[in-house]
């Protein structure tokens, strides 16, 4: 499966051509290929004239889920969107690097701000509720009332929405948008039930259209899906699953030796030379745009002044940062820029600002920094480990560096855009394909800028790109707006994670993404002879 990179000339023909109609195979087909491996249009081909294991249980990475509810800013966490992709579907999809339907078959755009959808008439929710074009306006309308979360940030520029009819739906965005496909193609646009919701606030939260439906939940331990055998697409032979943390990432392995799980997406740091010489296992791995890193509260006396964060940018080992936390399993950067690595429109012009602990001092020495204590607010797991790291490093200069833990909710709270009480962030930031998603964090009140930053001529370049139809101009506004962030700095890219993900080696129908969407919603398991 090719990894799915959004294509500037793609989008370019979106807003010039009057009528853009896709359509895929039809979920019936046979896809023909080597067995575990995805078509262009995302079917999976399945090995013929085997048995398969009905049950099979994956252990999430060191993030927790404490709750499943896209327009819940709680969600807005890596493995929500793995749960996500099981549950829920989009009206379009994003398949080897270009746009495909999903629950709309088709659409159409004269000029990047009108659009129409076509739905299909064949599908059902969990709850065996016909889906129709009443559900995406129910759907986008919570999403454009869930600020704090990525639902609203993707759903805020419409400005209307019209059903003609039970199966069409058609939208006009408050400015040309085009993002506006790729926007929508991510699942936190996934589409909801009313009626489900209504009934029961939380669990009908739960209800969607997609392969798998939650049949059991215990929040930050375990969620348990059914096969939803009303599925419009592609079937698959796997009929139970079970997604589940394991606090300690020590026993990760011995859950896999002896049966107990089937795939891991995060083991510990010690146990991966372990599980990749057992001939029992294999691996996949995909270096993610989600990027390390460590954000300053502009707002604050001391973070906020520049030369304390160029003396902390030059302080810092990236190299160690992905030994300790990852057992090497990162990217550094090589460049400046605060962007994915496989985000559109990377700036490697922006020079980096690499350890040296003599220019560090001398950035220390003209801040306005005078022996205080500085916190650094980390979630759990490998972020923790990022500010001890950045902690043991400061020492060298003289600042002194309290740590601060919490989760992820803790964290979105005491980190938030408005009331920011954090100094400095260790964190994880979800770039995708697109060079929109820079608006996440550098957005005034966006949902991912901890760093409270509030640059308004970048904000206007931000609005300036999201209406430039011409892909070499937007190419030039989205470069400059990574210079001016690389020359203030609100934000250090330490550095790439590698997804590693270990599974039995009958295991098979992963979908690993480098914008960290991974996809295990095909996953098999062959019996043994």
């Amino acid at each position: 499966m090719k990894k799915c990179r959004k294509s500037a000339l793609v989008f370019l023909s979106l807003a010039m051509v009057f009528s853009l109609l896709i359509s895929c195979g039809s979920a019936a087909d046979s896809p023909s290929g080597t067995p575990g491996t995805f078509t262009e249009d995302g079917q999976l081909v399945l090995p013929t004239g085997v048995e398969f294991v009905d049950d099979l249980v994956v252990i999430s990475d060191n993030n927790k889920f404490s709750v499943i509810d896209i327009d819940n800013p709680a969600s807005n966490v890596l493995t929500n969107r793995w749960i996500d992709t099981l549950v829920y579907d989009t009206l379009v999809d994003c398949v080897a690097g270009k746009i495909v339907p999903s629950l709309a078959k088709s659409w159409e755009t004269a000029d990047s701000k009108h659009f129409t959808f076509k739905l299909r008439d064949d599908v059902v929710f969990h709850n065996g509720e016909k889906f129709t074009a009443k559900d995406v306006i129910y759907s986008f309308q919570r999403h454009q009332a869930a600020k704090g979360t990525q639902a609203y940030d993707n759903t805020k520029n419409i400005e209307t929405m019209n059903a003609p009819d039970d199966y069409t739906i058609e939208f006009t965005t408050k400015d040309v948008d085009v993002d506006f496909l790729m926007e929508l193609s991510n699942v936190y646009t996934s589409i909801l039930n009313q009626k489900a919701i209504d009934a029961d606030a939380e669990k009908g939260a739960w209800v969607g259209t997609g392969l798998w439906k939650i049949v059991g939940f215990a929040s930050n331990d375990y969620v348990k899906f059914e096969v939803n055998s009303s599925y419009w697409g592609q079937a698959t032979p796997t009929k139970k699953l079970t997604l589940k943390y394991v606090v300690e990432p020590s026993t990760r392995l011995i859950q896999l030796q002896n049966g107990e799980a089937q795939a891991c997406f995060q083991l510990d740091q010690t146990d991966y030379q372990y599980a990749m010489a057992d001939p029992a296992f294999r691996y996949e791995t995909v270096t993610v745009n989600s990027s390390m890193y460590l954000a300053f509260n502009m707002n604050d006396k001391i973070t906020g002044d520049i030369n304390f964060r160029k003396a902390v940018a030059a302080v810092i080992n990236r190299a160690d940062m992905i030994q300790v936390a990852q057992a090497g399993f990162g990217e550094a950067p090589t460049d400046g820029s605060w962007w994915g690595i496989q985000t559109e429109f990377r700036n490697t012009d922006i020079p980096l600002i690499k350890q040296d602990i003599e220019l560090a001092k001398e950035y220390l020495a003209k801040s306005s920094y005078k022996g205080e204590e500085v916190e650094i607010v980390a979630g759990n797991g490998d972020w923790v480990k990022h500010a001890q790291l950045a902690q043991a490093e400061l020492q060298k200069i003289g600042v002194k560096i309290k740590i601060f833990q919490t989760d992820a909710n803790g964290l979105f709270a005491y980190a938030k855009y408005d009331g920011n009480q954090a100094q400095m962030v260790a964190y994880v930031g979800p770039f995708s394909f697109s060079a929109s998603s820079i608006k996440s964090f550098l957005y005034p009140g966006s949902v991912a800028n901890r760093a409270s930053y509030n640059n308004q001529e970048v904000a206007k370049l931000i609005d300036q790109a999201t209406v430039t139809i011409d892909v070499v101009e937007r190419e030039k506004l989205y470069k400059q707006i990574q210079q001016i962030e690389a020359d203030e700095l609100p934000f250090i890219y330490l550095y790439a994670r590698t997804t590693v993900f270990i599974e039995d080696k009958n295991v098979g129908g992963v979908r690993l993404s480098a914008d960290a969407t991974h996809d295990i919603s095909r996953i098999y398991m062959v019996k043994s002879k």
